[in-house]
């Protein structure tokens, strides 16, 4: 167990060392900002996506990592399914790992506030924008879902 540890932390101390030669370097930290991104999540991201600015629109974006739901229409039916999971799989994970941290209140921890040091001001803004938006969507859509009935009553 104890080495899978000291594997765990020289890997991490490794991306962190190639982010920061990196030219993504800046994207990175931005991404860290977020509650649930942490430096691997940051850096793959960074690594899969690139620029993100080469999608003019965020569904340019979610169709690019295969989030948007599928689609069965005939006539003037239609009906949506699933995520379509056909584009970046692996950045497609990495987010859906890293919004699993919105269905907790919206707070601002230790860990965000100490890789929010040295961020320009609207950046910080921003992600606490999303992070509120973000949790408040959580808890709107799991209190939409009808309760489970119990099936021996």
């Amino acid at each position: 167990m104890r080495t899978c540890s000291n594997r765990v932390d020289r890997l991490t101390e490794q991306i962190r060392y190639f982010s920061e030669q990196s030219r993504l370097n800046g994207l990175i930290k931005a991404l860290q900002a977020m509650r649930g991104i942490s430096l691997v999540i940051a850096a793959s991201l960074a690594a899969e996506i690139g620029d993100f600015s080469r999608f003019e629109h965020p569904e340019e974006l979610m169709a690019y990592l295969g989030l948007i739901p599928s689609e069965f229409s005939s006539g003037e039916k239609q009906r949506q399914g699933s995520i379509t999971k056909s584009g970046n799989g692996h950045a497609r994970k990495s987010l859906i790992e890293a919004a699993q941290a919105y269905r907790l209140p919206a707070r601002k921890s230790r860990a965000i506030q100490k890789r929010q040091e040295g961020l320009p001001p609207e950046i910080c803004d921003l992600a606490w924008k999303a992070q509120l938006r973000l949790c408040n969507r959580y808890h709107y859509l799991t209190n939409k879902r009808p309760p489970a009935t119990s099936w021996w009553v």
